[in-house]
């Protein structure tokens, strides 16, 4: 095992600028990360479908043309 006490090569993390190497991240917490990911990528997708049914007055109040949101609406729901 590599130890090194020089202050200079410790990151603020705790581990060695060289040699250590962080853990790797566990099963549990990758699956929770993935399903984060698609409940956000779900909710994007709702949002912009209920954008989309919005009449010219509502998006009018909230300074969107219709253009604006067919621009939003043809987004993938992965791109943010």
């Amino acid at each position: 095992m590599v130890v090194i006490t020089d202050e200079r090569f410790r990151r603020r993390d705790g581990f060695a600028a060289l040699g250590r190497r962080r853990p790797a991240v566990s099963g549990l917490a990758a699956a929770a990360a993935l399903v984060e990911r698609v409940l956000a990528w779900q909710e994007r997708l709702r949002q912009r479908h209920h954008l989309s049914g919005l009449d010219d007055r509502l998006l009018k109040d909230i300074g969107l043309s219709r253009a604006d949101v067919a621009r939003e609406a043809d987004k993938p729901f992965w791109r943010g």
